[in-house]
C-alpha cells in the first residue's frame, strides 16, 4: 500500500520500501553574463533524468530580449486637483480619476539620449487623431510631446472626455539617437459618481425663526 505523505504529494514506492521524495533540479543562470548574439531571441533549458537504461527529458523555451536594445522608460502620475498628491488605484493597479473633476499630471523619465518622446491616450470613444479634444489647450495644455503630460478633465472638452466605469491607457513612447525604443504605460479608470443615495427632509414645511428642520443623506 502507499499512503500520501505530508504535503499531499503522491508517493512512489518499491515493494516493502519506504517513501522516497521526488528529486528537484533547480539550476540558476545569470542572464547578465549571456551574450545572445545577432538574431538570437531566446534560450531553451532542458533536463534529462536517467535511471539504469531508462531516460526521460523535458525542455522549456524562454523568450528573451536584449536589455541593451530597450530603453528604460517610466511614468509617474500625480493629481493637481483636490488634495493633490499620488492618485488612488484599483486592485488591478489602474490609476483612478474622477471624470469631469480631476487634473492629472504625469511625469516621464528616460535616458538623456532620447530624441523623441510622445504620449498617446487610447480607450472607449477616443481617437487622438480625429477628436477635437486632442487639439484643445484646455484639455492637454502641455501637448503630447516631451516628458510632461497634463490631462485636465475639468475644463473644455475634457469634462466629457472619459466615460464613467471605462478604462483607458496612457502610453509614453521614446526613441534615442540609435533608434532604440522604450515604452511605459498606465491604465486610467474613470471613477463612477456617488450613487445611489437619497436625501430627505422632515418636516417639509415650517416657519422661519421657529421650526427645526432636519435633512438626512443616506446610502451614498
Amino acid at each position: 500500500t502507499c499512503t500520501r505523505p505530508p504535503g499531499g504529494k503522491p508517493c512512489r514506492t518499491l515493494a516493502l520500501a519506504e517513501y522516497v521524495p521526488e528529486a528537484v533540479a533547480a539550476p540558476t543562470v545569470d542572464l547578465t553574463r549571456l551574450d545572445l548574439g545577432a538574431g538570437v531571441k531566446g534560450l531553451e533549458f532542458g533536463v534529462v533524468v536517467s535511471k539504469d537504461t531508462r531516460q526521460a527529458s523535458v525542455s522549456q523555451p524562454l523568450l528573451l530580449s536584449d536589455a541593451r536594445e530597450v530603453l528604460a522608460v517610466s511614468a509617474a502620475p500625480m493629481l493637481l486637483s483636490g488634495r493633490g498628491g499620488a492618485p488612488p488605484s484599483t486592485a488591478k493597479g489602474a490609476v483612478v480619476v474622477n471624470a469631469g473633476e480631476d487634473v492629472l499630471a504625469v511625469e516621464g523619465a528616460y535616458p538623456l539620449s532620447v530624441t523623441s518622446a510622445k504620449w498617446t491616450l487610447t480607450g472607449p470613444g477616443i481617437s487622438q487623431e480625429n477628436d477635437l479634444w486632442a487639439s484643445d489647450a484646455l484639455v492637454v495644455p502641455a501637448g503630447f510631446d516631451g516628458a510632461s503630460f497634463v490631462l485636465q478633465l475639468n475644463a473644455g472638452r475634457g469634462v466629457s472626455l472619459l466615460k464613467s466605469g471605462s478604462t483607458y491607457t496612457l502610453t509614453l513612447s521614446a526613441v534615442d539617437l540609435r533608434g532604440v525604443q522604450g515604452v511605459a504605460s498606465m491604465d486610467l479608470f474613470a471613477n463612477f459618481p456617488p450613487s445611489p443615495g437619497t436625501v430627505a427632509g422632515a418636516p417639509l414645511q415650517g416657519f422661519a425663526y421657529s421650526d427645526l428642520m432636519g435633512v438626512s443623506c443616506l446610502d451614498w
